[in-house]
């Protein structure tokens, strides 16, 4: 007789639950708007904002050049230590195939330039530093 009272109470213990699912599953139907309402919802139009250009002035040298070129870049805004980045990379890229800028460090009044090859015409280096001057506000730059 013990153990068929267990079941039973394993049965409404359960029937309960069912019963409180159900009625959850209730509720949610109801609470849930109408398909008209579904049916009329709008796709709003969201505007991307433009990302704001610069220009920047930027001194170029062809190679075998004696006297550097002054040219505009228009770059995405950014900070000022990437827009010398990319400014010095186009400038690198129409001097020679073969230079590469290895990486630029910048100390309180000095900007320091390291590139794969040192041995860079004066002509060059005057531009980098017209460049340098014209985008960071810094006179001084240095080789590594």
């Amino acid at each position: 007789m013990g153990k068929m009272k267990k079941i039973n109470l394993k049965k409404v213990n359960l029937t309960i639950v069912l019963a409180a699912m159900v009625a959850l599953l209730v509720v949610i139907t109801l609470l849930m708007p109408s398909r008209k309402k579904i049916k009329e919802i709008e796709v709003k139009k969201v505007e991307v904002k433009k990302e704001e250009m610069v220009e920047i002035t930027v001194y170029g040298v062809e190679k075998g050049s004696d006297s550097p070129s002054k040219y505009t870049l228009t770059l995405k805004e950014a900070s000022t230590s990437d827009l010398l980045r990319t400014a010095v990379e186009d400038m690198v890229k129409k001097y020679s195939s073969d230079l590469e800028l290895i990486n630029i460090y910048f100390s309180d009044d000095k900007v320091y330039y390291e590139f794969n090859n040192k041995d860079l015409s004066e002509v060059f280096l005057n531009a980098l530093q017209m460049t340098t001057q014209e985008i960071t506000g810094m006179e001084e730059i240095n080789l590594l």
